[in-house]
C-alpha cells in the first residue's frame, strides 16, 4: 500500500490505533492460514515503520517483531510442508523399492521357466535318440548313453526345481 494509507493518521494515539488494526488482521491472516494475505500484511507492518514518526518508535519495535512473526509462521509452515513431502517421497521410495524387488523375482522366475523349457526340450531330443537306437554305431551309441545320463540328471533336476518352487 502507497504511504497514503498512513496520510490521515497523525497522533502517537491514532499511530497506536492504526497499528492494533493492523495486528488485528495479522491475526485473523495467520488464522486463516492464507499465504498471500499473511504477505501483504507483512509489506504493511514494514510501511508502517517506515512511514510512522520518531516518536512512535516504540511502536515500530512491536511491529517489526510483528513482520517478524509472520515470516516465522511462513517458515515454519514450509519446513512442516517439506517434512510431509519427505515423509512422502520416503513412502514412495519404499513402494518402488518393493516394486523393483518383485520386478526382479519375476525376471528370475522368468528365466528359471525358459531354463527348464530347454531342459526339456534337450531331454525330449535325447529319448528320441533313445528311439533310434538301433540304427546307430558303437560310437554313436556310446555318445546316447552319455547323453541318458544327462537326460536323467536334467530329470532330476526338475524334479528338485518343482519341490523347490512348488
Amino acid at each position: 500500500m502507497p504511504a497514503s494509507r498512513f496520510s490521515s493518521v497523525i497522533t502517537v494515539e491514532d499511530w497506536t490505533s492504526t497499528l492494533a488494526a493492523i495486528l488485528g488482521d495479522v491475526e485473523r491472516a495467520v488464522e486463516s492460514g492464507r499465504f498471500r494475505k499473511r504477505a501483504e500484511l507483512q509489506d504493511l507492518l514494514f510501511e508502517f515503520i517506515e512511514a510512522s514518526p520518531t516518536s512512535a518508535e516504540s511502536l515500530d519495535r512491536i511491529a517489526r517483531r510483528a513482520a517478524e512473526d509472520l515470516l516465522k509462521a511462513q517458515v515454519n509452515e514450509a519446513a512442516a510442508g517439506i517434512a510431509d513431502r519427505n515423509a512422502e517421497l520416503e513412502e514412495v521410495t519404499k513402494l518402488i523399492h518393493q516394486n523393483t524387488v518383485e520386478a526382479k523375482g519375476g525376471v528370475k522366475a522368468l528365466q528359471f521357466e525358459k531354463v527348464m523349457e530347454s531342459l526339456e526340450s534337450v531331454r525330449a531330443g535325447i529319448e528320441a535318440l533313445m528311439a533310434m537306437r538301433e540304427g546307430l554305431t558303437d560310437k554313436d551309441a556310446e555318445l546316447l548313453d552319455r547323453l541318458v545320463e544327462i537326460a536323467g540328471a536334467i530329470e532330476d533336476l526338475q524334479k528338485l526345481a518343482e519341490r523347490t518352487n512348488g
